[in-house]
C-alpha cells in the first residue's frame, strides 16, 4: 500500500485517503485545498500535478492554469508558489530518510551540498540522491520562475514611453512628468519645439 504522496504518512487498515491512482495517493491533511484552504472530508478533491483544490477552485485552476505562466493571476501564483516550496521540503526530508542520514548530517547537507561527498554513498544510494537532486532542481527552477513574475508584477509601471536622444518632444513629457520643469516652461519648450 503506497504512503501519502507528500507528507509520507502510512496509512492504517481501511484508513480513507485520495487515490488518484499510479500511486497518486494523498492524506485528508494534504488535501487541504491550495486556493480557499477549505480541509478535505472525503468529498470532491482535484489535483493539478501534486497541488490539491475543492471542487470549485480545481474548476478554476483548470482553466487559469492552461494559460502560460505571466497570465495567471497573482492568487494562482501565490498559491502555486507555496505549494512548490512545500513540497520541496518533502522532498528533502524524504532524500534525507531514503539515504539513511541522520538529521544532524543531512542539515549540514543541505546547507553545504559539498558536504554530500562525505557521506560516503554507495552506488546505489548514489543514485537516489542524483534522482532526487534532479527534482528539487526542476522545482527550484519553478519556484525562481514564479518569483521573478510575481517580482516583475510589482515593479512599478511608468505610461510614459521611454525618451530618446533623437526625439525632444518625448523628452520634454518626461522632464515635465518628473518635475524638473514647470508647466510654464513646458509649454514655452513645446510651443518652441513644435514651431521648428
Amino acid at each position: 500500500m503506497a504512503d501519502c504522496l507528500i507528507c509520507s504518512k502510512k496509512f492504517g487498515w481501511g484508513e480513507q485517503k485520495y487515490d488518484f491512482g499510479k500511486n497518486r495517493v494523498f492524506c485528508f491533511e494534504c488535501m487541504t485545498c491550495s486556493i480557499c484552504g477549505s480541509k478535505a472530508d472525503g468529498g470532491f478533491r482535484g489535483i493539478i500535478g501534486t497541488q490539491p483544490f475543492c471542487k470549485e477552485c480545481f474548476e478554476e485552476a483548470k482553466v487559469e492554469m492552461a494559460k502560460p505562466l505571466n497570465d495567471w493571476s497573482d492568487k494562482y501564483l501565490e498559491s502555486k508558489l507555496n505549494h512548490l516550496t512545500k513540497w520541496r521540503g518533502f522532498l528533502l526530508e524524504r532524500m534525507g530518510k531514503a539515504l539513511g542520514v541522520s538529521k544532524a548530517e543531512w542539515f549540514i547537507t543541505l546547507t553545504d551540498p559539498l558536504s554530500v561527498s562525505t557521506l560516503n554513498l554507495t552506488a546505489s544510494k548514489n543514485l537516489i540522491y542524483q534522482q532526487y537532486n534532479d527534482a528539487v532542481k526542476s522545482l527550484d527552477t519553478q519556484i525562481e520562475e514564479i518569483r521573478q513574475e510575481l517580482a516583475r508584477r510589482k515593479e512599478p509601471k511608468t505610461s510614459l514611453p521611454p525618451a530618446t536622444d533623437h526625439d525632444p518632444i518625448t523628452i520634454l513629457k518626461v522632464r515635465y512628468a518628473k518635475g524638473e520643469i514647470t508647466k510654464d516652461e513646458y509649454e514655452e519648450m513645446l510651443k518652441t519645439l513644435s514651431t521648428t
